[in-house]
């Protein structure tokens, strides 16, 4: 049982060394092919959190101003809301005044009107009732010369 003048023995213990080794062998280079598996994730897990931490506080930066911006705008958007609502309602309110004040100097106009036709209807109105039916008789005015019937210069109607 010598192989290349190495008893039995000695060539189980030379070949179990040889695995050892070759298992220690692999382990190693599992050991250092994780360590730089482990060591390129760490980079890119390191990477990818600070590029999404900086994507993420520059969007954080941009709501904050583009929340700024937002709420700046609608304060001015209320604020203009809130003066032209004023300005709409002091406008109804003048305009309501000014067509009660036109509305009522019309109605005052119309009233004089009525009145004074009303007034001026019954001073006809009386002056028919108080005056006396005129005569039918036609009186001569003026005086006839030479007493001739032809020379009449006026004919009326007497009013009593």
């Amino acid at each position: 049982w010598v192989v290349s003048g190495v008893v039995p023995s000695q060539s189980i213990t030379f070949s179990n060394n040889c695995s050892v080794v070759i298992v220690s062998v692999v382990v190693d280079v599992v050991r250092v092919v994780v360590e730089v598996v482990v060591r390129v994730l760490d980079v890119v897990v390191y990477v990818v959190v600070e590029v999404v931490v900086g994507v993420i506080v520059v969007v954080v930066r941009v709501l904050v101003r583009v929340r700024v911006i937002v709420v700046v705008v609608c304060v001015v958007v209320r604020v203009v809301v809130v003066v032209v609502c004023v300005i709409v309602v002091v406008v109804c309110v003048v305009v309501r005044v000014v067509v009660v004040c036109v509305m009522v100097e019309v109605v005052c106009v119309v009233v004089r009107v009525v009145v004074v036709c009303v007034a001026v209807e019954l001073v006809c109105v009386a002056v028919r009732v108080l005056a006396p039916a005129p005569s039918s008789k036609l009186v001569v005015a003026g005086k006839t010369q030479g007493g001739d019937a032809t020379s009449i210069t006026t004919l009326y109607r007497r009013p009593w």
